[in-house]
Parts: structure tokens; sequence; C-alpha cells
């Protein structure tokens, strides 16, 4: 699990592989909560109390189940739900590992075909055409987790685990519909020599599906403002600050001063009152800005600096950490560099 967290915010090639992951995981769901190896041994043998042999390589107890790599191989067979294995939110949680793989190196070739997503293109290369057929492969992989994890959040819509998993869920979905790396690079000025409407809007080449860049932005917005603040992951901050500059980022191309038209502003699409049908229409709809609702109940203008001032109002009202306070500086400092821009 922070393999996967690892290489998921910062970018880089997750180090297990799953072809390795061959050892049966623990059936029992307190085995994986179990604070110190005298605990684990005591609710292992509570499990098993009817069994002469408890231990580790017994194979009428462990041996009968799977593996994080043959849970894997069901899922993409679609033979979890015919098998009627009933999938604890770890077990959920720990299934990320692979389709995060999956991503982060499907992210690599398509951030080298920048443009590649224009469905009026009709001359695509072959290596074009099939890294897109493998993408859509990806993203329908991570559709059947998300169903999978839906079973779960229906029946306890609190579960810490469970709307963790979701909030990375997410993020990993951005990853198919964007290159964060290069986003942020832009933004931060490390590809631009000045301030330009321009310069911020070359982010839009690393942003290959905007409706779907958008919703799922939204998602991680909605996922955390509603967790307790003392039961976030403590990755949240970097959660949100991903989805905040993929925001800002689209808010600067529909606020375009070359627009001759004045968008409506549709309000709260983050609030509780909030739905995916809502969030949808507005995608739908090319001359909608999106607005947040802040903390108070206010709603934003929906301008790129209330995006990045919501996030940060976030961050103030969260548990405080010296990761979450260096998410603030990074998101003054981008304030700082693009005002009046």
């Amino acid at each position: 699990m922070i393999d996967q967290e690892l290489s998921l915010f910062h970018d880089t090639s997750p180090i297990l592989s799953i072809t390795d992951l061959q050892t049966p995981l623990p059936c029992d769901e307190r085995l994986w909560r179990s604070r110190n190896s005298a605990e684990w041994l005591k609710i292992l043998q509570e499990t098993y109390a009817g069994c002469s042999n408890v231990e580790y390589h017994s194979p009428t107890v462990y041996h009968e189940d799977l593996s994080l790599s043959h849970l894997f191989q069901n899922m993409l067979r679609d033979e979890l739900e015919t098998k009627s294995r009933k999938l604890s939110a770890l077990r959920l949680k720990l299934l990320l590992h692979p389709l995060q793989t999956l991503v982060y190196h499907l992210g690599q070739l398509l951030s080298c075909f920048y443009g590649m997503h224009d469905n009026e293109n009709g001359t695509r290369p072959h290596t074009t055409a099939s890294t897109l057929l493998r993408l859509e492969e990806v993203q329908s992989s991570l559709h059947k987790w998300y169903d999978l994890a839906m079973l779960n959040h229906r029946v306890d819509s609190e579960c810490r685990v469970t709307n963790g998993s979701l909030v990375l869920y997410h993020i990993i979905y951005l990853n198919t519909v964007t290159y964060f790396p290069g986003i942020e690079r832009v933004v931060r000025r490390e590809e631009s020599s000045g301030h330009s409407w321009e310069s911020a809007l070359r982010s839009k080449q690393f942003i290959y599906q905007s409706d779907k860049a958008v919703f799922h932005a939204l998602q991680v917005f909605m996922i955390i403002s509603r967790m307790p603040k003392s039961g976030r992951p403590p990755w949240w901050s970097a959660a949100l600050y991903r989805a905040t500059l993929i925001l800002w980022i689209d808010s600067v191309s529909l606020s375009n001063p070359g627009d001759s038209y004045e968008k409506e502003r549709v309000r709260g699409l983050n609030s509780e009152t909030s739905n995916e049908l809502a969030i949808r229409a507005y995608l739908n709809d090319n001359y909608r800005v999106a607005s947040l609702a802040m903390i108070d109940g206010e709603c934003a203008s929906g301008l790129p600096e209330d995006i990045i001032l919501h996030c940060i109002s976030l961050l103030e009202d969260g548990v405080p950490s010296r990761f979450s306070d260096g998410i603030k500086r990074k998101l003054h400092t981008i304030l700082k560099n693009w005002k009046g821009f």
C-alpha cells in the first residue's frame, strides 16, 4: 500500500511487481489491523481455534485463499463476483497497486503523444491507436474496481479505508486523462519565460480528456471535504493539491480574456447537495464555469484564484502538519506569481 501511494504522489514507478506478490492474503480483516505481533498471533488463534495447527504455512488455513496476484487476475477476468468473493476494504485498497502500475507506465507513453486524443485526427499512427485502445482497457479496469468499492461504500459510507481508497482511485484515474508533472511544471513556470495566458494554457496539452479530468478532480474535493478532519490519510493535502491545479488550469482556459461572452457560473459543484448528474450537466455545457462551495457555505466566483483559495481554506481547516503547510506555501506562491493574469 505504501509503495502504491509513494508511486502515485511522487509520479514514479512502483517498486513491487504484481507477479511477485504470490503470498496468500490474510483472511480475517482483524489480522490486517493488528498493532503488533502478539496481537496478530492472538487474533490468528481466535480465528482458527478449531484448527490443530495455525502455523503460517498451513495449507488448510491460508493456501485456500488467493494472493493479490490471483485476486487481480480474477478482477481482470470479471470472475470476482462469479466466485462470490466478498472483498474487504483493505483488499480493495491493495488492488489499486497493480492498477496504479498499469496507469503509470501507460502515462509515460501518453505524455509523448500530445494531441493524439483529438477525435478529428483521422490518420493516427499504429502506435497511437494501440495506445488509445490500451487506455480504454485500463479505464475499464478502473471502472470495475470502482463498482466493487461502491458495494462496500453503500454498506458503510463512513468507512475511512474505503473513502481513502476512493480518493486514490480518482487520482489514479486523473493520471489516465492528464499528465500532472507537465501541468505542475507550467504552473510553477519551469517551462515558461514569463506570465501570460498563453503559457498557462500550454498545460492544456497535458489534459487529454478535459471533461473526465474536471469530474474526477471535483470528486477528490467532495470526498475529502466529507472526511472527518482527524481521520484523513496523511496524503490528503497532496490529493487536494493535484485536483486544485487541474481545476485551476480548466478555469484559466474558460476565463481566457479573448472570449467575447460571459459564461454562466455553476455554483457549488463540490457541495454536499451536489451529485454526479449535476457535475456531468456542467461538463456537457461549454458556456459554464464551475465554482466551488467554500467552507462557510458561500460560493466562490469560479475565477482561477478562487479555486486555489478554496484549497488553502480546506488545508487550514484540517489538522495541520508540516506537509500540509508546505502545500499551502506552494499555493500561495502560485497566487503571487499569477496575480493579475
